[in-house]
């Protein structure tokens, strides 16, 4: 049983995980789903159409139940008091010096055991124009939250881009380092093998193994990378820090020259909803002047009452209808609505001054984009020249070292030009997708 144990066990532990394999979009999509913020966003857009439905049914009545019970060991009574009261004959003319005389009489009001029930309805007619206008704020904050799960959306994808593209920046950085870790390895078993006939001096063998050092540094700085910029990815679109992934995207596709679309910004989420906070503002305005308008309202209801007794016995106890029409009319507050119009008012001229500032800086925001981007673009036509031009010279100088034509040096100093080229190459190449995905998103079109 135990050999079976560690069988099972051993194939369990050869089972090779198969790579998730990512590219841009798929990491995007991944990215937007496993969001919090997005998720923060959706839940206010929520929150914002329930507020909608809530100030929507302040346009219709409002019918409530009322209900009352009383339990008390106390009675309330008072004594209406008799004397001589004047007989009235036919024709409704006090009989003069006749008159009847009535005893005083004691009434008890017995209040235990008593309840109301009734329904009310209310209805308001006229609010000065508060309900409309708070019915229009939940609506453009509806829009609002819209138009902010948009722009947050585009922060997710720009973080995204960003994590991708460092990925595969530092995994095509490993694969130089590796490459450039071989061809010092290679020099120095040749190096090696000259000194070993007399060919080569100790010194030249020492230069070479510190390259091939610095090489092996360079190269464990690069995996170290490599390993940081992967957990960062699967953070970034949800997974495990440590799941097994690899990237589709190469740095050495090609890369079209960047065309400028204008600085229309128009599409962007953040103009959207520095619009809406400057019509929100305006429906603040009306709902101040609101709050000084005349208020007209109705209620009407229909109630019942029972359990109450007059002397032992039972009060009327039949229901009645009752209607109530409420009218109120502001008519002096010491300038209190006026002033608080006028707040109103300032706060929407300072929402319009931000929205025309912040235009101006997205504005900005677009030229200096693009210009990363353009340049970015010929930053990698010039690092790619720069490797040919390197790779031209190592080659080169190899030759001439193979010949004697060429001290250890030189050729050395060729190799190590050769990777910086290349190192600056591929760092061009990711900087110039992450420049594409901020110049997108600076015009909306992301």
């Amino acid at each position: 049983m135990k050999n079976k144990i560690l069988i099972i066990a051993a194939l369990l532990l050869s089972v090779t995980v198969k790579a998730q394999s990512l590219d841009q979009a798929l990491c995007r999509k991944m990215a937007i789903e496993n969001n919090k913020k997005i998720a923060i966003a959706t839940e206010e857009k929520q929150q914002s159409e329930f507020e909608i439905k809530t100030y929507r049914s302040h346009f219709f009545p409002k019918v409530s139940a009322i209900g009352n019970y009383l339990a008390t060991n106390g009675k309330t009574g008072f004594t209406l008091n008799g004397g001589a009261l004047p007989i009235i004959d036919a024709t409704g003319t006090p009989i003069l010096n006749q008159y009847a005389f009535m005893p005083d009489t004691k009434i008890d009001l017995d209040l235990n055991q008593s309840y109301t029930l009734g329904v009310k309805l209310e209805q308001a007619i006229y609010m000065g124009g508060k309900v409309r206008a708070a019915n229009s704020v939940t609506k453009l904050a509806h829009e609002m939250t819209k138009a902010n799960i948009r722009k947050t959306m585009d922060e997710v994808i720009v973080e995204s881009d960003q994590a991708y593209w460092q990925y595969v920046k530092v995994r095509e950085l490993v694969i130089v380092s590796t490459k450039y870790q071989a061809v010092i390895e290679e020099l120095i078993r040749n190096v090696k093998n000259t000194t070993e006939v007399g060919m080569s001096s100790t010194s030249s063998l020492l230069k070479v193994q510190t390259k091939l050092n610095e090489a092996k540094l360079l190269l464990r700085k690069a995996e170290n990378g490599e390993r940081l910029a992967k957990m960062n990815l699967c953070y970034v679109i949800g997974l495990d820090l440590n799941s097994n992934i690899e990237v589709k995207d190469l740095i050495d596709h090609e890369i079209e020259k960047p065309h400028f679309m204008g600085d229309n910004i128009d599409a962007r989420a953040e103009v959207a909803i520095l619009s809406k906070q400057v019509d929100i503002c305006e429906e603040q305005i009306r709902l101040a002047r609101s709050e000084f308008m005349p208020n007209i309202g109705v209620v009407g209801g229909y109630s019942y009452v029972g359990g109450m007794k007059v002397n032992d016995e039972p009060l009327s106890e039949d229901g009645a209808f009752s209607a109530l029409v409420s009218v109120s009319i502001p008519v002096f507050s010491w300038g209190e609505g006026r002033n608080k119009v006028r707040t109103a008012q300032s706060k929407q001229k300072i929402a319009r001054l931000k929205k025309e500032e912040f235009e101006e800086l997205m504005k900005l925001e677009v030229n200096k984009s693009f210009n990363e981007f353009e340049e970015a673009f010929y930053r990698v036509e010039l690092t790619n020249q720069s490797l040919i031009a390197a790779a031209e010279n190592m080659k080169n100088s190899k030759d001439s070292y193979e010949m004697g034509m060429e001290n250890l040096v030189n050729y050395l100093e060729a190799q190590s030009m050769w990777q910086k080229a290349w190192a600056e190459y591929i760092d061009a190449k990711a900087m110039f997708q992450v420049g594409k995905t901020h110049y997108l998103k600076s015009i909306g079109k992301l």
